[in-house]
């Protein structure tokens, strides 16, 4: 249930993401244990959510793939941010006019708090509609909150995602981009800074995380020893994971408002 606790916490942001729902799976009768039902990341995803036309969506990933639609305009978008002087207003407000920059900011916040570590050389995608503005689309984060050692709230997430010189995977050049390019500008770093600092004081607060946690996890809470037993696994190991998780959400806050006060004074 990690991803699905992770991009669930953002419930009611400005920010698409994957229903969820457990499921018990019965196949042939045979019991199979617990799988996710989600929403698919497509442009009929999108449509739904936006009200629009399927037909109407550019859906694009990692550095501009395309998955549907067309790419040209984010192309042409990279490139007159590399070029241009953000600083200049006209510049500025242009970049606005095509991108959703509190959704943006609001994203890369969400995924930086989280320490997804599959991410962003990976797991990205965004999207537009005929005349609106690109968004991000907040999914697969369960490399988040620790999952490969307990001691990762401390990792200088921030750092990471602003990294010019990263490797192919998780972070190359190209994933920083934009936010490296953004945050030169005053306009946007004041924005990106004030919502982290809103959903530091808010959303991700530790108090409010771990009562998120908990109500997903006594959902599945009775099913856990008749599916580890299925897969030949021990049950116990549910409730560590469980509690690294919140504890991960206590000491994150220290480090996190640590990371963002080096980062840009």
């Amino acid at each position: 249930m990690r991803d699905a606790a992770l991009t669930g916490l953002m419930k009611g942001a400005d920010l698409e993401y994957q229903a969820y729902r457990p499921t018990v799976v019965y196949f042939n009768g045979e019991y199979w244990g617990i799988y996710n039902m989600r929403e698919k990341v497509n442009e009929h995803f999108l449509a739904a959510k936006w009200n629009v036309n399927p037909k109407d969506i550019d859906l694009l990933e990692a550095g501009g793939g395309v998955i549907y639609g067309d790419n040209a305009d984010y192309l042409s978008l990279l490139d007159f941010i590399a070029t241009a002087d953000l600083s200049s207003a006209a510049n500025y407000d242009f970049v606005s006019s095509q991108i959703d920059l509190d959704n943006f900011a609001l994203y890369q916040a969400a995924q930086i708090y989280f320490d997804n570590q599959d991410w962003p050389g990976n797991n990205i995608k965004y999207a537009r509609h005929q005349g609106g503005k690109w968004r991000w689309i907040l999914y697969d984060t369960d490399f988040g909150f620790g999952t490969w050692d307990d001691g990762n709230y401390s990792n200088n997430t921030m750092g990471f995602a602003l990294e010019p010189n990263g490797p192919n995977w998780p972070n190359p050049s190209w994933a920083t981009f934009l936010l490296r390019e953004l945050t030169q500008t005053t306009e946007f770093r004041n924005l990106f800074v004030n919502r982290f600092a809103d959903e530091l004081n808010s959303r991700f607060l530790p108090e409010r995380v771990e009562e998120h946690i908990d109500s997903l996890a006594i959902r599945i809470t009775s099913e856990i020893p008749a599916h580890f037993g299925r897969w030949g696994a021990w049950p116990g190991n549910w409730q560590n994971r469980i509690d690294a998780m919140i504890n991960f959400a206590y000491e994150r806050q220290f480090y996190m408002k640590q990371h963002v006060r080096n980062e840009f004074n």
